[in-house]
């Protein structure tokens, strides 16, 4: 996973060419989380400032045979890509709220992009057999 800072000028929502830009300079932070399960008011992760950063984090997952659902939960904002789809998209400064992707068993590419502006922080992926 991949951590970078953004100031008002490269704000994710108000200024999303320039938060682009910033995302393709090199990250101020690289972690390996064992999985993506986080709620803070006040620092989320020790090394990240506690508002106005941006995480990417890109790995696999691979679940037995049956249907599942992977329940994101993100206080700010948050895109969630499955093998290359984009699945989720609720990128806007908002108060913890759930979202849900439907996926198959077998071995899946995941892709998760979020942003913290201010304030309370929260960032939870989560995958359960239907």
């Amino acid at each position: 996973m991949k951590a970078w800072t953004y100031d008002d000028a490269s704000d994710p929502v108000k200024a999303p060419a320039a938060f682009g830009a910033k995302l393709k300079g090199a990250p101020f932070k690289t972690l390996t989380p064992r999985r993506l399960d986080w709620t803070s008011g006040g620092v989320m992760i020790d090394g990240l400032p506690r508002d106005k950063y941006a995480l990417i984090a890109d790995g696999t997952v691979t679940l037995p045979a049956g249907k599942y659902t992977m329940d994101v939960i993100s206080d700010d904002g948050i895109k969630v890509w499955i093998d290359g789809t984009l699945v989720i998209d609720r990128w806007s400064v908002h108060e913890s709220e759930l979202d849900h992707a439907a996926l198959a068993g077998g071995t899946h590419k995941i892709k998760v992009q979020y942003f913290e502006s201010t304030g309370w922080s929260e960032l939870a992926v989560r995958f359960r057999r239907d």
